[in-house]
């Protein structure tokens, strides 16, 4: 070092927290708008508070561009690109409690990065949905046949044969997802059995919170191992069935029919 010189502490660089989604009026809740609620309440826009996931508007809107006004950036009441860029290099000013500490702490870290964006999954789980809907539109025009290879070249409203697993996979494949069977994938030679060791297991109770962004299924049978029996859970009072000459139908309950032994459902993601 130079004479005269004076040595300066280097500051470690920001939190490193990749953007995800725009925050605005009508967005989904989700633990990245709490966590941007923590960000700004450290930057002294906004009351301390237990924070929950929505985004209330015109509350939120209203606390966003006051927190832009202090990042110097747009004022447009959006949590964009710009505005969380600008965040990650901000501190707590020396009027409030964190004075000198990076905005972004490490539980608001912890949330956001924590956040899955599940649009896209949605979506292709209501695209799944929509080709059973249709085919039970036109169930006359389906027949029940364990025939193999799964004829994926069928439309819903064209007809054809299709057995319960067969259907749980033509599905599937028509709204874009990933096969739900790790064993033979969209080769046409899918089966109940093979279904069932893929996915997660999960509980009657959390069908309604897995179903939204995943495909499950509830299998029957004498066991895991001898399954005789797959359906589909659109929500926790819509099962989606094709196992026999009348069907495809839809059943109200999971225990629709008292000849059939459940066994338990699983959970397949869809990308």
């Amino acid at each position: 070092m130079a004479a005269g010189a004076t040595a300066h502490a280097v500051r470690p660089a920001g939190p490193s927290v990749e953007f995800k989604r725009i925050l605005e009026a009508g967005i989904d809740p989700g633990a990245d708008v709490r966590a941007v609620k923590r960000v700004m309440s450290r930057l002294g826009c906004k009351p301390w508070a237990q924070f929950d996931d929505v985004f209330h508007d015109p509350q939120t809107t209203q606390e966003i561009k006051k927190t832009q006004l202090v990042l110097s950036v747009a004022e447009d009441g959006q949590w964009g690109n710009d505005t969380h860029t600008a965040s990650l290099a901000a501190v707590c000013p020396e009027e409030t409690p964190h004075a000198g500490e990076w905005a972004w702490d490490q539980t608001s870290q912890n949330l956001y990065n924590g956040f899955a964006d599940t649009t896209a999954a949605e979506a292709i789980v209501k695209a799944i949905f929509a080709f059973w809907h249709q085919m039970e539109d036109h169930k006359d025009t389906w027949h029940y046949s364990q025939h193999r290879p799964i004829d994926y070249k069928s439309g819903p409203g064209a007809g054809g044969q299709a057995d319960c697993s067969g259907t749980v996979l033509m599905a599937a494949k028509a709204a874009g997802a990933k096969s739900p069977d790790v064993k033979f994938g969209y080769t046409g030679w899918g089966n109940t059995d093979s279904l069932r060791v893929g996915g997660s297991m999960i509980s009657l109770a959390d069908v309604g919170r897995y179903c939204q962004d995943h495909y499950v299924l509830a299998f029957f049978g004498s066991s895991w191992d001898s399954t005789d029996h797959v359906i589909a859970a659109e929500t926790p009072t819509a099962w989606h069935s094709d196992g026999s000459e009348s069907a495809p139908d839809i059943w109200s309950t999971i225990h629709w029919d008292p000849n059939l032994n459940f066994i338990g459902c699983r959970a397949y993601a869809v990308i």
